[in-house]
């Protein structure tokens, strides 16, 4: 969109989603939301796991569509909040900044092109939630 994003900016344009500094992971905008709850699913799913009692939900939420597929996938494996955004949304890094100084370091932004499709993301991801819970309360 040819916004200046400068490096930490308050004011970003809509389609970052997060800011990568030395090495951290920051969500902006919806992508916290998309984060918090890819992070619920992997709580759950990491609890859950030597009783296997979400196993048979996870298998039938993964067969609802691929985005439900990648987003369990994504959850039992180590939480990489750069990693999920590349997959699910095409996310791709900006150009990287360099600063000097008492808050010196490096970083760059990673945006995609249609940020409505966060929420949308972290909606499906609540929906797997609520199944395993319901499973969870109800086996």
């Amino acid at each position: 969109c040819d916004y200046f994003n400068s490096p930490p900016a308050d004011d970003t344009c809509r389609h970052i989603c997060a800011t990568v500094w030395d090495g951290q992971v920051e969500a902006v905008h919806d992508a916290k939301l998309l984060e918090t709850a890819l992070r619920d699913l992997s709580e759950l799913i990491k609890l859950e796991q030597e009783e296997a009692v979400l196993q048979p939900v996870l298998e039938v939420e993964s067969k609802r569509s691929l985005i439900r597929s990648q987003l369990i996938d994504m959850a039992m494996e180590e939480f990489n909040l750069d990693g999920a955004l590349t997959t699910l949304l095409q996310a791709e890094a900006g150009s990287g900044w360099s600063t000097e100084g008492m808050l010196g370091g490096s970083g760059y932004n990673i945006y995609c092109v249609n940020p409505e499709q966060l929420s949308l993301l972290a909606t499906e991801c609540h929906a797997i939630v609520q199944a395993c819970l319901k499973t969870k309360a109800t086996g």
